[in-house]
């Protein structure tokens, strides 16, 4: 997400808590193809937090490295077949709507404005966390959501001053928090980690073999049916 757009400063004024309704999680993604791997943290995520709902968020793939690979509109149509049966679960498409490239803050920025009193949790991993001093506008992202860190079990990492300093002081481990405040809290937790990569995937369909038990069956008639990753 990069852009040299001029974002808005604003924040929406905090609601009290009889105003909040029920935390909302986003987790993006190039779900290219969606699998197992995104949809069984996303679903405990959903039931260990009391998320309203988790909005599988797919983001913008260049046009040079979706050659081969399949369509925005394929990625959201697998990412739909994915979820058919799972009302916790839903697409959101508000980053394919923003002016690209853009940046992680801008996705915040818009989806506080589509949703001025629930408190949004951003779901990201680990690795993505302790990069997070790299991101554009970092300072601000707990002015518009709590960010949700997925650990591994036994990680030990040694984090940046920075994220000492700004952002590890907003820990909380108390999952009502989350739904008293709109924003503003850092939340760790621990989800099967399934060893599954959209990578894998394509390489195992351009090698002809099977990607059953990998990612739901209707995404795999999907990708059989319009012929993808080959």
């Amino acid at each position: 997400m990069h852009s040299n757009m001029t974002l808005p400063l604003s924040i929406n004024p905090p609601a009290t808590t009889a105003q909040l309704t029920a935390p909302i999680a986003i987790m993006g993604g190039s779900f290219n193809p969606i699998h197992f791997g995104h949809l069984r943290p996303a679903l405990e995520l959903q039931q260990q937090l009391g998320l309203a709902q988790v909005k599988l968020m797919p983001n913008h793939v260049a046009p040079h490295k979706s050659h081969g690979y399949s369509s925005t509109e394929q990625r959201c149509d697998m990412i739909q077949a994915a979820i058919a049966d799972m009302p916790a679960l839903c697409l959101d498409m508000t980053e394919l709507s923003l002016p690209q490239p853009n940046y992680t803050v801008a996705t915040l920025i818009a989806l506080r404005a589509a949703n001025p009193n629930t408190p949004l949790c951003f779901i990201i991993g680990m690795d993505s966390f302790i990069n997070l001093p790299t991101w554009h506008r970092w300072l601000e992202l707990l002015d518009y959501c709590h960010l949700i860190v997925c650990q591994r079990p036994g990680w030990q990492q040694q984090y940046s001053e920075s994220l000492q300093q700004h952002i590890l002081p907003k820990q909380t481990s108390d999952i009502s928090q989350l739904h008293q405040r709109k924003h503003g809290l850092l939340y760790f937790t621990q989800v099967t980690q399934l060893d599954i990569s959209s990578s894998k995937i394509r390489q195992l369909r351009q090698q002809q073999q099977s990607i059953k038990y990998l990612l739901p069956d209707s995404v795999i008639q999907y990708i059989e049916d319009n012929q993808l990753y080959c």
